[in-house]
């Protein structure tokens, strides 16, 4: 009985057919009801009967499948806690960061901490919080770099330690009628496009907690995906967007871009190194994490 049998089992199991099983499994139906066959075979029972198109277990397959699940799950804990052991022997850190984090703030802590540590490994993953949270939960991360929402402070089970403050700004383009003004009103926004990343991004999250937060709603909302693309559409004339001030630094010195602030509106936010409470941070992890906080003093 091996790991790619009973990865087959439960599959089938959780989908009710050999095919759906080979699907999230990334292999061929064939593979998938050899692997049943040979437990059936070695069991000397049947483990699945059919119903209609779909299979459901029989009392010895529930029996199979339980003691299935149980060693499935002690496989892969086994192999996150031997994971973990080679990175603390081979001194890595494995963290997750939000994209704007991942793009403007972590390869300068990068080169920093690498000129200090060089023989040290760094490896980031770079996604939206929603993901970066199940990699935590599944401790296939250290931590999570992300910006303080009023959802992370809730989680009771996670730990969050501030490590830097963003300065959030609205961006127009140099000849755009506001951008003569030192400060925006909501009132001057009402009748704008206001460009925004996609739903996941906590750029947007934070972007429409504070226009709630002044009881305002844009008035056309313009999806562009990314960050990146919401200053580019600034650049050429859509309309306008609040972003990280970090991330329109070059952007702001070649004069294609102006930032303004916007009449009361909370124009930073906290950007922290969110863990597991239940998980310790190395040395080399606390290591990084105070360079990221130097860089940002």
């Amino acid at each position: 009985m091996d790991s790619e049998k009973i990865k087959s089992l439960c599959a089938v199991v959780e989908t009710g057919s050999m095919s759906e099983a080979a699907r999230i499994l990334y292999c061929s139906q064939p593979a998938v009801t050899k692997h049943i066959a040979a437990l059936e075979s070695e069991f000397g029972v049947k483990i699945f009967q059919r119903e209609g198109k779909r299979l459901l277990l029989t009392e010895a397959g529930r029996r199979i499948h339980a003691f299935a699940s149980r060693f499935l799950d002690d496989y892969q804990q086994l192999q996150q806690a031997l994971y973990h052991l080679r990175m603390q022997e081979n001194h890595c850190i494995n963290f997750g960061a939000t994209n704007f984090i991942g793009t403007y703030l972590v390869p300068e802590a990068l080169a920093a901490y690498k000129e200090a540590h060089p023989d040290r490994q760094v490896m980031v993953t770079i996604d939206f919080w929603s993901n970066l949270l199940q990699l935590l939960h599944r401790d296939e991360i250290a931590f999570a770099l992300a910006p303080q929402t009023e959802e992370l402070l809730n989680m009771e089970e996670l730990e969050h330690l501030p490590v830097a403050e963003d300065a959030m700004c609205l961006i127009l383009p140099p000849e755009h009628p506001l951008a003569m003004q030192e400060e925006i009103s909501t009132e001057n926004l009402r009748e704008i496009p206001f460009l925004v990343p996609q739903g996941l991004s906590a750029t947007r999250r934070y972007v429409m907690e504070q226009f709630e937060s002044l009881g305002f709603t844009p008035h056309a909302l313009l999806d562009l995906g990314t960050a990146q693309a919401v200053k580019q559409g600034v650049i050429n004339g859509l309309g306008v967007g609040i972003v990280s001030r970090r991330s329109v630094r070059m952007e702001e010195l070649a004069q294609r871009l102006v930032c303004r602030p916007v009449q009361g509106m909370h124009m930073t936010r906290t950007l922290c190194v969110v863990k597991r409470k239940d998980r310790r941070m190395t040395a080399e992890e606390a290591a990084w994490i105070e360079t990221v906080r130097n860089l940002s003093v």
